[in-house]
C-alpha cells in the first residue's frame, strides 16, 4: 500500500513519564491534550510515535521547561515494563542483561535500534530511532539515556562492582539543550551534542563482572496470556494492514474513528489515503467496524452493558452500534452475551 512509514510506542515505556509531568504541572481536570488520558489506561497499548512527538512538545510548551524530560523520566522503575521487564533483568551478567533488553525493546516500540558492541577498551551502547522528529529528537534522546543510565545503576552488579556512584564514561545525545551543566552533573561525565544517535559508553571490563551470588535465572516467568499477545503485536512498519488496523484502533481514544484523523497519523490527505486504501481492495469503513467489534467482543467478555459498550466505542445511538457489531459478529451484541452464558 506503501502508506508512510508510522511506528508505535507501549505505553509501559512512557508510563512514569507522562504522570509524573502530570503529577507536577497539571491539575484535575486538566491534562496533556496530544494524546487522550484513556490511552495510558492500559500499560501494553500502543501509541504512534508521531502523536508522543507531539506530546512532547505539547509538555515543553506548557510547562515552560525545556528540561522537563530530564525531571519526568529519572525516577524511572523496573515495575514499569511488567513481566516483559523482570525478563529483562533475570540476566547472569551485564551483557547478558543488555542483550535482553536491546532485542526485548522490540516489543516495546517499533522503528527503533538498540545495539551494544565493542570499540577497542569500550562498550558503545546506542539507541536509534528511525522516526526523524527534528527538533524534537532531542526529548527522545534524554528519556532514552536517562533510562540506560537507569538500567545500568539499577543492576546490582554495578553496585557491587564499582559502588552506587557509578558514572559512564562518556553520553552522546541527538539535539541540543542550553543547560549542558545540568546534563553533565546528572550523567557525570562529558555529554556530546547534536549526534546522530543516542550513545552510553563504559568500560569493557564490567562485561566480565557477574551479577550478585542470588540472583536466580531460572525464576519462573509470568505473562497472562492477554499481555502476552499484546507484546508480541507490535506492528512491522510493512504491514500496511496492520499498521493501519492499530492507528484505526489508537483513533478510537477521540471517539468514533474518523478518515481525517486515521489519515493525519499517516500525514496523508485523505484522498491520498482512501486512493492506496483502495487500490488493495480495502474500506476504511470496514475497517473500522472490525476494529470495533473487535473491541466491543472484548468488553461484553468481561461482562459490560451493552449500552456501556456503545458509549465506550462512541456510539450516540444503540441502534447503529447494534448494526455494526451484527454486520462484523453474524449476530446482535444481546445474542453475543447470551451465547457467553
Amino acid at each position: 500500500m506503501t502508506i508512510n512509514t508510522t511506528y508505535f510506542i507501549r505505553v509501559n515505556s512512557l508510563m512514569n513519564l507522562y504522570y509524573n509531568v502530570c503529577n507536577q504541572y497539571y491539575s484535575d481536570p486538566i491534562s496533556p491534550q496530544t494524546i487522550p488520558q484513556s490511552a495510558f489506561n492500559h500499560t501494553m497499548n500502543l501509541l504512534p510515535i508521531s502523536e508522543v512527538f507531539q506530546l512532547y512538545e505539547e509538555l515543553e510548551c506548557y510547562t515552560k521547561n525545556p528540561n522537563f524530560m530530564l525531571e519526568a523520566v529519572r525516577h524511572f522503575r523496573v515495575e514499569d515494563l511488567g513481566g516483559l521487564g523482570q525478563w529483562m533483568f533475570s540476566g547472569h551478567d551485564l551483557m547478558s542483561t543488555i542483550r535482553k533488553v536491546n532485542y526485548g525493546m522490540g516489543c516495546i516500540q517499533s522503528g527503533a535500534f538498540w545495539v551494544a558492541a565493542p570499540a577497542g577498551s569500550i562498550i558503545k551502547w546506542t539507541y536509534n530511532n528511525q522516526y526523524d522528529a527534528e527538533h524534537l529528537d532531542v526529548h527522545d534522546s534524554i528519556r532514552v539515556a536517562v533510562l540506560m543510565l537507569k538500567i545500568l545503576k539499577i543492576l546490582k552488579i554495578l553496585k557491587k562492582y564499582l559502588g552506587v556512584d557509578f558514572a559512564p564514561m562518556r553520553v552522546l545525545l541527538s539535539g541540543e539543550r542550553a543547560d549542558e551543566n545540568l546534563y553533565r552533573d546528572y550523567f557525570g561525565c562529558d555529554v556530546t551534542w547534536n549526534h546522530h544517535q543516542t550513545e552510553i559508553w563504559f568500560h569493557s571490563n564490567l562485561r566480565l563482572a557477574n551479577l550478585a551470588e542470588n540472583q536466580d535465572t531460572k525464576q519462573t516467568f509470568s505473562l497472562n496470556f492477554e499481555d502476552l499477545d499484546r507484546c508480541l503485536d507490535m506492528p512491522d512498519p510493512s504491514d500496511d494492514t496492520k499498521l493501519v488496523y492499530e492507528a484505526i484502533n489508537y483513533s478510537c481514544h477521540f471517539g468514533l474513528p474518523t478518515l481525517e484523523r486515521v489519515s493525519k497519523l499517516f500525514g496523508l490527505s485523505t484522498q491520498t489515503f482512501q486512493r492506496r486504501f483502495h487500490k488493495y481492495g480495502h474500506n476504511f469503513t470496514e475497517m473500522c467496524g472490525f476494529v470495533l467489534s473487535n473491541k466491543a467482543v472484548k468488553m461484553l467478555s468481561q461482562s459490560m452493558p451493552v449500552d456501556e459498550v456503545a458509549h465506550k466505542l462512541g456510539y450516540s445511538h444503540l441502534d447503529s452500534f447494534t448494526h455494526m457489531f451484527k454486520k462484523h459478529r453474524g449476530m446482535t451484541p444481546k445474542q453475543y452475551l447470551k451465547s457467553l452464558e
